[in-house]
């Protein structure tokens, strides 16, 4: 029997949450942020999609190169979801079912509606992506449990410059 209740936060977001539980798991794996490299596996459109989000997350500083497959899953799926609305939003979602043609060769009556496979195929994808989204903090409800620290960038030292009068 697998485990009970949710799945644990991440240390690193607890962290960027400010929560104390962040320093409270001693024995962790830490690895050090980096970005990962997007797997030759990879089709060109899951490709653009990993290097997009690879870019953004690394930025953050919550990825590291033991995310890369969780990233390439994400990445895949967000692939197949577009394709899916993609037929969705050409087709519709519902078509029309039809009875036996009748005797004389003439059309078949309408009998009802189905909806498409790739409606259903949508939703879970969509669902799927959207826990994904949980674990890399990509939602706003995710992103507003991070708190991330702001480097202030100095401005230039302006000793190197010399004034204009003793130039002269």
């Amino acid at each position: 029997m697998g485990k009970r209740g949710p799945s644990p936060t991440p240390t690193r977001v607890l962290q960027l949450r400010g929560s104390w539980r962040g320093d409270a798991r001693p024995g962790e794996p830490k690895p050090e942020p980096s970005r990962p490299k997007a797997p030759k596996w990879l089709t060109p459109e899951a490709r653009q999609a990993f290097l997009y989000l690879s870019r953004h997350l690394d930025a953050v500083g919550v990825l590291t190169r033991l995310d890369q497959n969780a990233l390439a899953r994400y990445a895949t799926l967000w692939v197949r979801y577009r394709k899916a609305e993609e037929f969705i939003a050409k087709h519709g979602d519902t078509y029309v079912v039809r009875g036996k043609p009748g005797p004389n060769g003439e059309p078949a009556q309408p009998v009802g509606f189905k909806t498409y496979p790739q409606w259903r195929h949508a939703l879970a994808l969509a669902q799927e992506l959207t826990r994904l989204e949980r674990e890399f903090g990509l939602t706003p409800s995710a992103r507003s449990r991070l708190s991330v620290e702001v480097a202030v960038k100095e401005s230039p030292a302006m000793d190197y410059f010399t004034p204009l009068e003793a130039h002269a």
